[in-house]
């Protein structure tokens, strides 16, 4: 049984269904506008270092945008799935229930407070392979 009541789950997944919704379209629009597009286009054919300096700066603030938009809709695609099979609302780490005003603020969130601070304060909020 989930520590949220039948209301709070169905407001919780409309809202996850309508944050994807948007994700997905953003993302589809975002794909057809670069369609095609490539660094040259961004640089020019004839530019200078301040130029090419630009486009890196562009096309890497682009692709960082669109990664995290990436990620988000994976996140929402698995708070679906974790509703799905009852065990939204609960710690992945721990098992305990996660507090409902996480969840209305983050309803995404697949950790409990504790146990996400400890997973940030382990690993800088990110997983522990090293880069470089």
């Amino acid at each position: 049984m989930s520590v949220l009541s039948e209301k709070q789950l169905k407001y919780i997944e409309q809202q996850l269904r309508i944050n994807r919704e948007a994700l997905q379209t953003h993302l589809y629009g975002v794909e057809r506008a670069m369609d095609g597009e490539r660094y040259v286009d961004i640089a020019g054919t004839v530019h200078s270092q301040s130029d090419e300096s630009f486009a890196e700066l562009a096309t890497a603030l682009s692709n960082a945008s669109l990664g995290r938009e990436a990620e988000a809709l994976h996140e929402i695609e698995e708070a679906l799935h974790r509703l799905a099979t009852h065990s939204y609302g609960y710690c992945t780490d721990c098992g305990k229930p996660i507090a409902l005003e996480r969840l209305r603020s983050y309803p995404t969130a697949k950790r409990c407070r504790p146990c996400q601070l400890n997973k940030e304060n382990r690993y800088g909020g990110k997983d522990s392979t090293p880069s470089l």
